[in-house]
């Protein structure tokens, strides 16, 4: 399971391992790097279909819009852009109303909270 790519900083990496984690508590299948997302949840619907989650660890809100707009149009179905921190959260909040990225319900933003943030 490759959960890293070129020219990644170790706190991106942990953002991703920490992201997944979390997912898979939630009962998702995890797969890092594909269709174009830092990490993906797989989970069956209770009607058999597959819900693909894509999930952006995000540090500055610097290539937000293009990776939401590349995991879309890779077949994500909704798009979670996790931000290191409140502040950056709030940036990239912003930044998605003024460019109406927010694809109706498909694109939600968060963070990991406070004690995961800390690193």
């Amino acid at each position: 399971m490759n959960h890293t790519r070129g020219h990644e900083t170790k706190r991106h990496r942990e953002l991703k391992l920490d992201i997944a984690a979390l997912l898979t508590r939630a009962g998702y299948d995890v797969l890092f790097e594909q269709r174009g997302c830092d990490v993906v949840g797989i989970k069956r619907k209770r009607d058999g279909r597959l819900f693909i989650l894509g999930v952006e660890a995000e540090r500055s809100t610097k290539n937000v819009l293009r990776n939401i707009r590349r995991n879309l149009a890779n077949g994500i179905h909704k798009v979670l852009v996790v931000a290191e921190n409140e502040r950056l959260k709030q940036a990239i909040k912003r930044k998605i109303s003024r460019a109406s990225e927010s694809q109706g319900n498909r694109v939600a933003v968060t963070t990991l909270g406070k004690e995961r943030n800390s690193k």
